[in-house]
């Protein structure tokens, strides 16, 4: 009786009247971007399941912001070595983020977890000792993070991670590379990293795992007095058998380096300070920021010693960003209206801090005010740290700072100059384009040359060595032609193009520049005489 009663059911649910809100929906629901990227998840959620049991709460999704987030996630993963089925992961909030929509320079994964609790169970039984030593039943991290973001164009990379275990430590990872990807071109199939890095440290901060680890730790290692000398000759003696397994059979070991020694000495000096305030451990690579550092992981596994030369490695009670930071006293000064006595150096330091908040607390506004002054007096540096604040608040006066950075070859101003373009009116960036120019005459000395005319075009056309014109571009475009060359026309055709590219709102603003253009060009050529004097080259 049962089969019919459901079919009868199912036919009823076809032609059961939809509810308004469905009625209001359309076909192109079905094509919305959320909708999509989180069927696509779900499909994963699905794949998943062949591996591990789970459920969840809710599932929301905003492709503009690169963000998906999923509520009251539970995971069984059933280990072999479970045989109750104690094994239970549960996560009160996944939140994934990647670059914003649009954003096609950058790669970006963050994934945070928040609230996970677990049990021992999920863990292999020879670490249940531990749990025991740490009085810790159902081990909880309220939050994890971790996070990569790719730069296309640069294939620079930067890689985080923090974890928060409740009751015993604070973890954090950083590893900045100026260069990361990886060679295929002996083996597609395993091709190898090939990377260059910048900067990596770990920090590790006591939250009450040291009041449980302390007592079992051997004395020698907690007295103050003698733990220098201990971790100096535990150190040494695991450096040195590193070193012998790069040896050849038979050899002695090659004696420590320098940069081992070195090691060694901040580690047994660190450890006393941690002894005598027990917060915080920091392992920190001390690598010349110009002079980036290729990872070779090959030859390191036939000389590990080269570790410590490359990377030079660092223990200490505190990152190096940390001892960075500005004075309190300098940015007080800074940002005070009575006292004025810092110098321009002080300035472009504190206001960058500031629009950038390493090394002080971010104040975008007060960072501005003190970098203003110096980049209308002239400061490259200030004028490029003012576009690069100013690009995602104010386009408009970022792209007029970025003219004069660029024209100066201020690192990254013209590519920011290219991004802005992307967003700006037309008519806008003529506008600043003109307000950047003001009323500086126009040289007459490229008039001696059509090779001259186009250096200057292409300067103004680009931005390279003067600020970045259209319509004095167009000028010197338009000479060029008038002369025959064929560059020139060249020029003036793609800044035509630009400016058809830019849509009709465009027009009105672009016919008055290129009439201005016109007249100029046309001034030159009668006034300079420029066909005789073109005709005798």
């Amino acid at each position: 009786m049962r089969k019919p009663f459901s079919l009868l059911t199912a036919f009823a649910l076809t032609v059961t009247p939809v509810t308004a809100s469905a009625q209001a929906q359309s076909w192109l629901d079905l094509f919305d971007p959320d909708r999509i990227a989180e069927g696509l998840i779900q499909y994963g959620i699905l794949a998943a399941r062949t591996q591990v049991d789970l459920t969840y709460q809710a599932l929301t999704v905003d492709m503009l912001a690169g963000r998906a987030v999923l509520t009251e996630l539970e995971l069984y993963p059933l280990p072999v070595w479970d045989d109750e089925g104690a094994c239970k992961v549960s996560v009160d909030r996944v939140v994934l983020t990647s670059a914003p929509a649009g954003d096609i320079d950058n790669l970006r994964l963050r994934a945070s977890l928040y609230g996970v609790k677990t049990h021992r169970a999920c863990f292999p039984p020879d670490s249940w000792p531990m749990f025991a030593m740490l009085q810790l039943a159902e081990p909880s991290v309220p939050h994890a993070t971790i996070s990569v973001d790719y730069h296309i164009p640069s294939a620079g990379a930067r890689v985080g991670a923090h974890v928060v275990a409740d009751g015993l430590m604070a973890v954090d990872l950083a590893a900045d590379f100026d260069y990361f990807w990886f060679d295929g071109s002996q083996d597609m199939e395993e091709p190898e990293p090939v990377a260059f890095l910048n900067s990596a440290v770990l920090s590790v901060e006591n939250l009450g795992v040291w009041d449980k680890v302390s007592n079992i730790l051997p004395p020698s290692l907690t007295d103050p007095a003698a733990a220098p000398d201990a971790v100096t000759g535990m150190l040494s003696q695991m450096l040195t058998d590193m070193n012998r397994a790069g040896a050849e059979p038979g050899d002695a070991p090659p004696p420590l380096t320098d940069a081992q020694q070195g090691f060694i000495a901040a580690a047994a000096t660190a450890w006393g300070g941690f002894l005598a305030a027990p917060q915080r451990l920091v392992l920190e690579t001390q690598i010349d920021p110009d002079n980036p550092q290729y990872l070779d992981f090959v030859y390191w596994e036939e000389e590990p010693a080269e570790v410590f030369n490359v990377l030079a490695p660092r223990v200490s009670l505190v990152p190096s960003a940390a001892t960075k930071a500005l004075p309190a006293d300098t940015i007080r000064r800074a940002l005070s209206a009575e006292e004025t006595d810092l110098s321009a150096d002080e300035k472009l330091t504190v206001g960058r801090a500031l629009v950038t908040g390493v090394g002080a607390p971010r104040s975008v506004n007060a960072g501005i005010g003190l970098l203003v002054g110096l980049a209308r007096d002239g400061d490259i540096a200030a004028a490029s740290a003012l576009s690069e604040a100013l690009e995602p608040r104010d386009p408009r006066n970022a792209y007029g700072w970025a003219l004069i950075a660029a024209a100066n070859g201020a690192e990254g101003a013209m590519a920011r100059l290219d991004r802005l373009e992307r967003s700006l009116p037309f008519a806008d960036i003529l506008s600043v384009q003109a307000e950047v120019q003001g009323d500086r005459p126009h040289p007459l000395d490229p008039l001696d040359s059509v090779a001259a005319v186009k250096a200057e075009a292409r300067a103004r056309l680009t931005g390279t060595g003067q600020p970045r014109n259209y319509m004095i571009a167009a000028m010197w475009a338009m000479i060029a032609k008038a002369a025959g060359d064929a560059e020139g026309s060249a020029l003036l055709e793609e800044i035509d193009q630009r400016a058809a590219r830019a849509g009709t709102d465009a027009t009105e603003a672009w016919a008055e520049s290129e009439a201005r253009a016109s007249d100029l060009a046309m001034e030159a050529w009668i006034g300079q005489d420029l066909p005789a004097r073109f005709g005798r080259q």
